[in-house]
């Protein structure tokens, strides 16, 4: 399973490729979800739920029937095989990953390179092309600068210089991919990848890729709150998933949505942050000037059919701010929903693609 097939050769980003896939509700649970996104139930559900850590998180899956040809323990086995490829092949902890030696490459050459690993960069560098730079995974240094990647360090205000001394490797533009032989060619030796703005999202869409090919059509997969859901859920009703309100020191549902056959992911700025002298500064680091970005924009929802284009694309609308990031959405034709603090306020705001998901 190198969930190869999910790789794309051109975003379109058209209106019959995002509208998500809606059903009438007649009822909602009142449930708080537990994570930042996840799908709500109660004590009574019953069914099949595989959990456990993965790229520095947790994952679950939620099944309500599993096929009788597929042993629970079957299925957990190739679940966690799959998420431990994709963290050997992308993240930036592991000294070994695939990605971390890229990373340490001296060389401007052609560096061979999984098609799991081409199938993420060939997005990214789609959606950086599409966003103007927005969504850019050569950032990568520069969030460690911050203090916001390995290797772990005081989060604090960095050097101008040391920022600006980065900013020369950091673009998109810097790295070039090639489709076969797979391969990848950095312009600089310097130059940081960083996948953690889309690995996840790549990771949920593996996995739903994983159980259609068990023949199961009912599910949920989470991700550190990047989702995947298809079918319906143990009482037969399509899968409600909660977004929550960014708030700092307690978690409450800003709002309920039904997701069937779609992808949906969520970045914010409430959780990972420092502040230094009353100024906080977020992990999401604007690549067009080295700092984090300062705007009343706390969080993003994306839904698409694929989690990973949702994923790299809430980062992009997070680092656009409010006014570019809904224009960019409208033009694009993006189901994004944006949440904007106002003093103790929260204000929400749909493009006209997401607004059809929301449950009243």
């Amino acid at each position: 399973m190198s969930c190869e097939a999910i790789s794309i050769t051109s975003i379109s980003l058209h209106p019959s490729r995002l509208t998500p896939h809606l059903y009438p509700l007649t009822c909602l649970l009142a449930v708080i979800c537990v994570l930042v996104l996840n799908a709500c139930s109660t004590p009574q559900d019953h069914g099949v739920a595989i959990t456990g850590p993965t790229m520095g998180s947790t994952f679950s899956v939620s099944i309500p029937v599993l096929p009788e040809q597929l042993s629970r323990d079957e299925l957990e086995k190739q679940i966690n095989d799959i998420l431990a490829d994709i963290n050997q092949t992308m993240s930036t902890y592991l000294a070994d990953s695939e990605l971390s030696r890229i990373n340490t490459s001296s060389s401007t050459d052609w560096i061979p390179i999984s098609p799991r690993l081409y199938a993420v960069l060939s997005a990214s560098q789609q959606i950086s092309e599409l966003s103007h730079g927005a969504f850019d995974i050569t950032v990568g240094a520069l969030v460690n600068l911050w203090g916001f990647g390995p290797p772990a360090s005081k989060q604090k205000i960095p050097d101008a210089n040391a920022i600006q001394e980065l900013m020369q490797w950091t673009g998109y533009q810097h790295i070039e991919l090639r489709a076969s032989p797979a391969a990848i060619r950095k312009a600089y030796p310097q130059t940081y990848l960083d996948l953690s703005g889309i690995a996840s999202g790549y990771a949920a869409d593996c996995l739903a890729e994983l159980l259609d090919s068990h023949a199961i059509s009912n599910y949920l997969v989470d991700i550190s709150g990047e989702i995947r859901a298809r079918g319906r859920n143990t009482r037969n009703q399509i899968w409600r998933v909660g977004i929550e309100k960014p708030l700092v020191d307690r978690r409450d549902v800003q709002t309920i949505i039904a997701l069937d056959n779609l992808g949906l992911t969520t970045a914010g700025d409430y959780r990972n942050y420092f502040v230094h002298k009353g100024k906080r500064y977020s992990h999401t680091i604007d690549p067009s000037t080295g700092w984090p970005v300062s705007h009343n924009l706390s969080a993003v929802t994306v839904i698409d059919k694929s989690a990973m284009i949702a994923d790299a694309l809430d980062t992009a609308l997070m680092v656009m701010g409010p006014d570019r990031a809904f224009q960019f959405a409208e033009e694009h034709h993006i189901a994004a929903l944006f949440i904007l603090v106002d003093g103790d306020k929260f204000i929400q705001k749909t493009s006209s693609q997401f607004s059809p998901a929301l449950l009243q």
